[in-house]
């Protein structure tokens, strides 16, 4: 009797699943892939900034100088950490810009000359969303960058994003 009450309960538990709409995410790891990458503008020009560059699960945190004169000396980037994704994590970032309709998402902060932009670029099997973030920011924008900042070790070396709360714009709810 067990037995058969242990064997409906597995069986329904399939139908439930199959039957309730539920999709799992299939993604391929393989293809997906991201980058962070800050650009200085007025006195933060020719500074070392944040680029954190994920291909498949496996990602390179760096320093690097985004921005430059023509013909001038770059310094050389320098490697911060090193690792690899969780799928869940990359599961939950597909999961947060899935709603997204728009492929690019310019938000500029027109109250500040100098500053940076913060560049976020998202590549899977079926879509690219890019964000570029001139002094500004988004929800969406800071649930991405708070899975990264799990993976870095160092706290003084986690990703920011520009905080002003009266330019916080969602995109991530296609409104």
């Amino acid at each position: 009797m067990k037995t058969k009450r242990i064997i409906f309960f597995f069986f329904g538990l399939i139908a439930v699943f199959l039957f309730s709409g539920h999709k799992p995410i299939q993604t391929d790891y393989k293809t997906f892939e991201l980058s962070f990458i800050t650009v200085g503008h007025g006195s933060n020009f020719r500074k070392m900034e944040p680029v954190f560059y994920v291909k498949g699960l496996k990602f390179t945190y760096t320093s690097e100088q985004t921005t430059y004169w023509k013909n001038e000396k770059i310094n050389k980037p320098i490697i911060i950490q090193t690792g690899e994704l969780r799928k869940s994590s990359v599961d939950s970032i597909i999961k947060i810009t899935k709603n997204i309709k728009d492929s690019v998402i310019d938000i500029v902060n027109p109250g500040i000359s100098s500053g940076e932009t913060d560049y976020i670029t998202i590549k899977t099997q079926t879509k690219k969303i890019q964000f570029n973030l001139q002094n500004s920011s988004t929800p969406t924008a800071k649930k991405i960058v708070s899975i990264l900042n799990t993976y870095i070790k160092d706290k003084d070396n986690h990703l920011g994003l520009f905080s002003d709360p009266i330019n916080i714009i969602d995109f991530g709810k296609g409104k």
